[in-house]
């Protein structure tokens, strides 16, 4: 977007079923919406999606005005584990992180978006660091931590250890690779192992929890976008590059009064 100096400020358009509308009203949008107030758009072809009757304004504001949101503004980034996930019900937009000022939001469903990333996170540290298991605790561990991932669920690895990994590990194909021992018939056998997994796995979770922790920053839910861009002194949003096929650009305005009326766009 070019920058806005001009008094005059920004065209955009509304649109509506309804003719004769002199000013527009803020409301909370239905789901799927970025926040309270009054939604246009500076693509015309996005207004006419909304409504047959397109109306056109003056949005009174300078680009500091504005929180910018999207990959089209390079304030977007995807979050590790979500593909393929939509934030949304019957429409896919997938979780997400962006800036404002120093302050990191993803806008995602709290704790579960944390707990997938945390399991890719893990996963692809255990791929790094090549740990070593013995083949059946290593396929065991992907598929536990795959699961969580996929569905957002906790991960605790030390509750694997005890338990899930009990009921993954081929124990069949460990007394193959260990034709002396019997980790099945003798417990301090399967304690060292227990042991030699949670020696690796704790500070890989630790670290796990960190980088999340930082890198997600404050869990959001789609709708607080525009509070979260209100409460730091902006007076509209702009969001563009999200939904991931048309319409998808928009831009959500607090204030009305911020909007001149020019007239209906004659088709």
């Amino acid at each position: 977007m070019p920058r806005n100096k001009k008094p005059e400020g920004l065209v955009v358009y509304h649109g509506s079923s309804t003719r004769g509308i002199i000013d527009l009203e803020a409301n909370q949008p239905p789901e799927g919406g970025i926040g309270y107030g009054v939604y246009v758009t500076d693509d015309i072809e996005v207004a006419r999606f909304y409504g047959k009757v397109i109306y056109e304004f003056r949005l009174g504001l300078n680009e500091s005005d504005i929180l910018f949101v999207g990959s089209t503004f390079e304030n977007h980034d995807p979050v590790r584990g979500q593909e393929g996930h939509s934030v949304l019900v019957g429409e896919h937009v997938e979780p997400f992180s962006f800036w404002i000022g120093k302050t990191r939001y993803t806008v995602g469903f709290e704790g579960s978006t944390e707990d997938a990333a945390r399991a890719d996170v893990i996963l692809e540290a255990l791929h790094d660091r090549k740990t070593m298991f013995p083949k059946p605790v290593e396929e065991a561990l992907q598929a536990y931590l795959k699961q969580k991932a996929r569905y957002g669920d906790p991960v605790d690895l030390e509750d694997f250890v005890e338990n899930d990994m009990e009921d993954l590990v081929d124990w069949d194909e460990m007394n193959r690779l260990y034709p002396n021992l019997d980790f099945i018939e003798h417990d301090e056998d399967l304690q060292r192992l227990k042991d030699a997994v949670m020696e690796v796995l704790e500070p890989i979770q630790k670290e796990a929890d960190d980088f999340v922790e930082k890198w997600l920053g404050l869990v959001i839910d789609l709708m607080d976008i525009g509070a979260e861009a209100r409460s730091h002194g902006y007076r509209a949003v702009k969001m563009d590059g999200i939904r991931g096929g048309f319409p998808d650009t928009e831009i959500l305005v607090f204030d009305p009064d911020d909007l001149e009326l020019v007239g209906e766009v004659e088709e």
